[in-house]
């Protein structure tokens, strides 16, 4: 007999009724179990269990209340603050204050740095856990 190549293999294959080639609706192969839930993350685990209470996000939120159009995220899992505003250069004061309103809460928790950021996602404040912001011009 001669030996089989790749393609004759599947052209066989693909001969025989499906049921003969690989599963059909009728399979009995078992399922892989989930996961435990515990190690399935939460939607919300991943962006805001940085700590402390709520977490960072919600604390930070609600402390920034007075400064309209910012959005947070995490990143590096919980070791930056992203702060995007839709500032501009000329507001790099106001940058420094929704940076310190923030690593205010955030350092008490799991984050290491706070960023923010204003239109064109030019940075316009930063901050390391145990120093002031820094403005960006």
């Amino acid at each position: 007999m001669l030996p089989l190549t790749r393609n004759a293999l599947v052209g066989a294959c693909l001969a025989i009724p499906l049921a003969g080639c690989g599963g059909s609706s009728a399979s009995t192969a078992q399922k892989p179990a989930a996961p435990p839930a515990s190690l399935v993350p939460s939607p919300t685990a991943a962006t805001d269990n940085c700590g402390p209470g709520p977490g960072v996000l919600t604390a930070v939120t609600a402390a920034l209340t007075t400064y309209p159009g910012v959005k947070l995220e995490t990143s590096g899992g919980c070791g930056s603050l992203d702060i995007s505003t839709a500032l501009t250069k000329a507001d790099v004061a106001t940058a420094q204050k929704i940076c310190e309103a923030a690593s205010t809460i955030a350092y008490a928790g799991a984050v290491k740095n706070v960023t923010v950021t204003g239109a064109a996602a030019v940075e316009l404040a930063i901050s390391v856990k145990g120093q002031p912001c820094v403005g960006e011009p």
